[in-house]
């Protein structure tokens, strides 16, 4: 179910639904989060985050880069340098208040 909610909360995400797609997206949470699914968890925060961004919504989108980073380094999925800075430039500019612009320039040239 979480994997056909994720991609639903991204359509909605791209129709301009923000509110659809945190509704998609934390339903598809509190699936993967009961079946202590780290990676999948994962996932769908930094989804969740993306959307935050694009809303203006920067210090709750911090909190689920972070929050995203915590299974994966405890599983060490961070482990590549490459992908491991990725995230954490993506959750210095969402704490530092970036533009959508600026967020998605900078996706798009960092991207691993």
């Amino acid at each position: 179910m979480a994997n056909c909610l994720d991609p639903l909360g991204m359509f909605a995400d791209w129709r301009g639904e923000r509110w659809r797609a945190l509704r998609l997206l934390d339903e598809g949470l509190g699936y993967v989060r009961a079946l202590q699914a780290p990676e999948e968890t994962a996932d769908l925060l930094q989804r969740r985050a993306a959307v935050l961004l694009r809303m203006g919504g920067y210090g709750q989108a911090r909190e689920h880069f972070l929050a995203a980073a915590e299974p994966r380094r405890a599983y060490r999925l961070l482990g590549s340098p490459l992908l491991g800075g990725f995230f954490r430039r993506l959750t210095e500019r969402a704490a530092a208040g970036i533009t959508l612009k600026d967020y998605s320039q900078d996706l798009f040239r960092t991207a691993p």
